[in-house]
């Protein structure tokens, strides 16, 4: 595979785009940003920031000469992709990352959990038939953020509230990522032809490391200095219900079916022992980080949010 220099990276402004462009750029490589017309969204200097209204026109145009795309565009944005994908095919783009990022949907028990992974599905398959063409793509799977989704409530473990919903007794193995490591697996392959090589038109997974909700809570409590309300559920009676209105759009439930699918038993963890070899490809073998020093830097104020305050904070 030839090396990559030139990469645009579309919703660069999100979670994830955040830590990635500057990794992009710590590497040495040309990164352009795209925005839609009227954007407020800023960067720092050294990447290029072009616009487009996402027609054909505007985004075949905006690909000539860049070697790959990155895409971490949210979940409004996910259906874009179709048009990114056959721009990127016109152009001569030779790499595609699309906005996968999450949970396995290519694990049957997890593809009916919620809609947005058909739509996901969708654009993984529009990459699948444009390899013919030229196109190489990988995707990457990472399950649920911990140092993202932690002070947000995720993992059923409220920072702000000291409270916490522990989900069939809380000691069901998972895995987790933190940003950091996400964006180093990205710029490892785009940097890496051997290993971009072996993850070609495939799904990979990364992990920053294998914890507990019970070990999360721990380190929440330490962390805080408080002790955390506890209430405890068993998932078989709150599956169905959540699920229903998961798929009605209900934003509340999204988020504990995410959870759920992690934490509980309804679903054992999708990324285990897969992960391993790919931690090692892509992330440099590096140790990991431990539970309690991730929640530790959350509180701290290093997580992807930045400062962190508690309620109770003056």
């Amino acid at each position: 595979m030839t090396d990559i220099r030139s990469i645009v990276v579309f919703g660069a402004s999100g979670n994830i785009g955040a830590a990635i462009v500057p990794s992009l750029l710590s590497a040495g490589l040309s990164v352009t940003v795209a925005t839609r017309p009227g954007s407020s969204a800023s960067f720092s200097s050294g990447v290029k920031v072009a616009t487009t209204d996402y027609s054909q026109e505007s985004l075949t145009s905006l690909l000539q000469n860049i070697d790959a795309v990155v895409s971490v565009v949210g979940p409004q944005g996910y259906t874009s992709q179709h048009a990114i994908i056959d721009a990127a095919t016109v152009s001569g783009v030779k790499y595609f990352i699309p906005s996968e990022f999450g949970l396995d949907y290519t694990d049957p028990r997890i593809f009916n959990i919620l809609p947005l992974f058909k739509v996901k599905n969708e654009v993984l398959e529009h990459l699948k038939r444009k390899e013919k063409e030229g196109l190489s793509w990988t995707g990457i799977v990472t399950g649920l953020w911990l140092d993202w989704g932690l002070p947000f409530g995720m993992f059923d473990v409220d920072l702000n509230a000291h409270k916490a919903t522990i989900w069939d007794g809380g000691n069901t193995k998972f895995r987790v990522a933190n940003v950091r490591d996400i964006a180093e697996a990205v710029t490892s392959l785009v940097l890496n032809p051997q290993v971009r090589q072996q993850a070609s038109n495939t799904i990979v997974h990364i992990s920053s490391l294998e914890t507990t909700q019970n070990e999360v809570l721990e380190a929440a409590e330490k962390a805080t200095g408080a002790k955390f309300d506890v209430t405890h559920i068993e998932s078989q009676t709150v599956w169905s219900d959540l699920q229903d209105k998961a798929a009605r759009g209900d934003a509340g439930a999204i988020r504990e079916v995410l959870t759920g699918s992690t934490v509980s038993k309804q679903i054992p963890s999708q990324i285990d022992e897969k992960a391993d070899k790919w931690n090692a490809l892509l992330l440099n073998g590096k140790k990991e980080e431990t539970v309690e020093e991730t929640v530790k830097r959350i509180v701290k104020g290093d997580g992807p949010q930045g400062k962190w305050v508690t309620q109770n904070s003056s």
